[in-house]
């Protein structure tokens, strides 16, 4: 799925909330760059609102889950997306991950809670 976005982006939206602990937000190269990748700040990271990071939810129920996730891998495991290190991660899929990160976790399924 990465590599069939991998050159289709969307617009952005206005930064309203900051990146504090617990929010998520889509992963960019720049403005109007979003594509699949989300991530949770796992510590406040307002830093990234002056870049344009809008965190369109937050994790509500379960944050500890969220710290147990194996983390051992750092950035390493793609690099972020700025760093552009991520060609084996569109052409191998989730087979190069299941591969070369035997470790990483990842989502299979995740409720949305529309709280207005």
């Amino acid at each position: 799925m990465a590599n069939v976005w991998r050159d289709r982006f969307f617009a952005d939206d206005t930064v309203r909330q900051s990146n504090v602990r617990g929010t998520i937000a889509f992963a960019m190269t720049g403005p109007n760059t979003r594509t699949t990748q989300l991530y949770i700040s796992l510590i406040d990271n307002t830093r990234l609102d002056a870049q344009g990071f809008a965190p369109i939810g937050r994790v509500i129920e379960g944050m500890p889950v969220v710290d147990s996730l194996y983390a051992g891998y750092g950035e390493s495991s793609g690099g972020g997306v700025r760093a552009g290190r991520q060609a084996p991660l569109f052409t191998g899929g989730n087979a190069y991950l299941d591969r070369t990160y035997p470790k990483l976790d990842r989502l299979i399924r995740m409720t949305i809670i529309d709280r207005r």
